[in-house]
């Protein structure tokens, strides 16, 4: 989640990863941010085989529009490499991220702007060792603020599946989506956007010092709004309707 132990009431938030035993008492809380006072935020946790973790998140330590943040620790929380992602002047973010084991790598997607109101679905892959970029891809639409949520390492072809929501004109709304790609982060051959982002090695990371309190868990009841999906084919720019299929595509 997000603290702002180090910065005071008032200051910026910094990503807060905390781990508890089985029996849910705190072993270690520790915040981390590519500089000491500027804005960081986690939006997903997962555990590596080394039995330490990796979130990815955002920061504008480096640029005030945003960059995704990754960052890899310890077991005990120690940072191995933080790194923030971007190019100058444009805002990107990261939603989640997954770890390959084929390769040991790991693959995030998230969102990076195009305009003031536009923005394309981002997949990238960097390094797990150090978190060097290996390759980027932006999947461009024509309008409105499209995003990857989440994704899943793909086989038989191997590659990667993604969701999230995407803006398209003829609704005027956001539909959820899915997208499969190929090893490379490519849909076709013919269908491909590669960006060159920046990294930026962070240095800050600090203990906190508090007592955390126990939250009661609630119960939530989702009600289906509307059980009808259509297909949307999108490769630059959206393409086609069928609302006679019963899935949504890229």
């Amino acid at each position: 989640g997000i603290t702002n132990r180090f910065t005071g009431p008032t200051g910026p938030y910094q990503v807060f990863i905390m781990k508890i035993s089985a029996a849910g008492l705190p072993v270690w809380y520790k915040g981390y941010s590519p500089m000491m006072g500027t804005p960081s935020d986690a939006k997903k946790i997962i555990a590596m085989p080394d039995g330490g973790f990796v979130v990815t998140g955002n920061s504008t330590a480096f640029d005030p529009l945003g960059d995704v943040y990754v960052i890899r620790v310890t077991a005990a929380g120690i940072v191995m490499w933080q790194t923030t992602y971007g190019m100058p002047g444009v805002a990107e973010q990261s939603q989640s991220i997954i770890y390959q084991s084929t390769d040991m790598s790991l693959v995030f997607t998230g969102s990076i702007m195009t305009s003031g109101s536009t923005e394309d679905i981002l997949l990238s892959k960097i390094t797990a060792a150090g978190g060097a970029p290996v390759w980027s891809r932006r999947f461009p639409n024509t309008a409105g603020i499209d995003r990857g949520y989440d994704l899943k390492e793909a086989t038989t072809p191997a590659g990667y599946g993604v969701t999230g929501k995407l803006f398209h004109g003829t609704s005027m709304n956001d539909d959820p989506f899915f997208l499969k790609t190929d090893a490379s982060g490519r849909v076709t051959t013919a269908c491909q956007d590669s960006l060159q982002l920046q990294p930026r090695t962070g240095l800050w990371s600090g203990d906190c010092a508090r007592q955390i309190q126990q939250l009661t868990d609630i119960q939530i009841q989702p009600q289906v709004v509307s059980k009808t999906t259509i297909e949307r084919n999108i490769c630059g720019a959206l393409t086609t309707i069928n609302t006679n299929l019963k899935k949504s595509l890229l």
